[in-house]
């Protein structure tokens, strides 16, 4: 059946969570660029 609709692949390749419908691409976009700010990557 592939990839269930919950889950979606987004811009990074990274699999993300569709919570009712709404992905979590905010938080893990607020994640990537926290651990950017860690690690001193632009």
């Amino acid at each position: 059946y592939g990839i269930p609709e919950t889950f979606v692949i987004d811009k990074y390749g990274v699999i993300a969570v569709k919570i009712t419908g709404i992905a979590t691409s905010a938080s893990l976009d607020a994640a990537i660029q926290t651990a950017r700010m860690s690690t001193g990557t632009p």
